[in-house]
């Protein structure tokens, strides 16, 4: 499982629209705050986590990517969910032809390239985390709680009665953003580390760290 985080949309434009007032009325920007916060957009989750439990905060998207081989019939569908979480909002395949490769000297940038014939690819799931909405957007269902998945990898003109080819089980732990505890500001202790003179500490990418005062991680 890994994690894909950006920078808080929020956060990003706030800082852009001080750079850009800044520059206009000639006067220093103001340090950043000292709870600025990076999001994860994302949490993925491959073939190594199968039987794992995945933790992923309310409103982030959970991605499920499993390799796959189109060329031969067979296909991942999911068969186990509930109510709550549902099925994904959005399955993809992806080979090397989507993906793009390598730009070799001389010729245009981004260029396709057709994988071999019977080579695989990853099937790709991704589902909300967000409050289940009525027609005018009022939250009616949270997804807070822990959710049994189950996939199987078989033909589908294949009785369903005969065994998958394989099978893959991942139960997803929707939980609310925690409020991060900050240190105070005379506090130079961050985590295990300790921030010197002109850093701050602050929560980026997952974890408390020490960066420059004024700087958005």
């Amino acid at each position: 499982m890994r994690l894909l985080s950006i920078v808080a949309l929020g956060t990003f434009a706030l800082a852009l629209s001080t750079v850009g007032c800044s520059a206009d009325s000639g006067e220093e920007a103001p340090a950043a705050s000292e709870n600025e916060l990076s999001v994860a957009a994302e949490e993925i989750a491959t073939d190594a986590d199968e039987g794992k439990t995945v933790r992923v905060y309310e409103g982030q998207d959970f991605v499920l990517r499993l390799p796959a081989n189109a060329t031969t019939g067979y296909q991942w569908k999911v068969t186990r969910t509930n109510r709550t979480f549902a099925y994904p909002y959005a399955s993809t395949y992806e080979t090397a032809a989507t993906r793009g490769r390598p730009t070799l000297e001389g010729e245009p940038t981004g260029l396709p390239i057709a994988p071999p014939v019977g080579s695989g690819g990853t099937a790709v799931f991704k589902w909300h985390t967000n409050p289940v909405t009525d027609v005018t957007g009022a939250p009616v269902m949270s997804k807070i709680g822990k959710h049994a998945l189950t996939l199987e990898y078989r033909r589908p003109w294949e009785s369903a009665d005969a065994p998958a080819a394989k099978t893959f089980s991942i139960t997803v732990e929707v939980v609310r953003m925690p409020d991060f505890p900050f240190p105070p500001k005379n506090d130079d202790q961050c985590g295990d580390d300790v921030c010197s003179d002109g850093q701050s500490c602050q929560f980026c990418w997952g974890q408390l760290a020490c960066i420059p005062r004024g700087a958005i991680c």
